[in-house]
């Protein structure tokens, strides 16, 4: 299982407006009991008398709804499960595996919930559950990242996206969420760097600290400042 951004979007900000969205974390994969979110496993077309009647064959829906693979569809094939008018209720007539709230709310597929990309629909803007890869973030999704989180919580993953160690070291103390953000999904490289920021070349660093400047980084023989 990979590692997801986690982001959930509800009410705040600086008028506490719905539609306000939040990091909460890179994790290994997303589970809905860690953040305390009750969801349940069900089909798309279950109904009571179909439930009752897996309850007393002791087949558990979420056993199923789960792991819908082909080899649980034909075990379920098997079964005599009476649908509709009475006729024998088949596999595909379950419909598609979905998650449901603790009110029985459809809030997304379990095929979306097990995967490394995915959305829970629980109140819309006041209350909507989003993962996905390092990899797919956007640029805006980045800065909510390095907005929320801890220097030490999203460090080695940004790393991983590609940015540029000598880069980060230049500009780490000396710019914002948003622009850092557009230094990583742009995947800017030392010799990129003028084209957005100022700096200032010195001998070593006592040189530069003597003018005043306390965060750089020495690249080819050279400690390169931020103006």
């Amino acid at each position: 299982m990979k590692n997801v951004v986690v982001y959930h979007t509800s009410r705040g900000g600086q008028f506490n407006n719905e539609g306000f969205k939040r990091c909460k974390g890179i994790v290994e994969g997303f589970d809905a009991d860690y953040y305390g979110i009750n969801l349940y496993y069900t089909f798309e077309n279950l109904t009571t008398e179909i439930f009752e009647q897996l309850e007393e064959l002791r087949i558990e829906v979420i056993d199923l709804s789960s792991d819908w693979s082909e080899e649980h569809q034909v075990y379920f094939n098997e079964q005599v499960i009476s649908g509709i008018d009475g006729k024998i209720l088949k596999a595909e007539d379950l419909g598609e595996p979905q998650m449901v709230d603790e009110a029985g709310n459809y809030v997304g597929t379990v095929e979306s919930y097990q995967s490394n990309s995915g959305t829970l629909e629980i109140d819309g803007l006041y209350d909507r559950w989003e993962w996905k890869e390092l990899k797919d973030l956007d640029v805006d999704e980045l800065a909510i990242l390095l907005r929320d989180l801890q220097t030490n919580e999203y460090e080695e993953h940004i790393f991983e996206m590609g940015l540029d160690q000598d880069v980060y070291e230049l500009i780490r103390h000396k710019t914002t969420a948003d622009d850092l953000a557009g230094i990583i999904y742009h995947k800017v490289l030392f010799k990129e760097l003028k084209q957005w920021y100022d700096l200032r070349e010195y001998k070593n660093e006592d040189e530069a600290n003597e003018e005043g400047y306390f965060h750089g980084r020495l690249i080819n023989g050279i400690y390169y400042v931020l103006d």
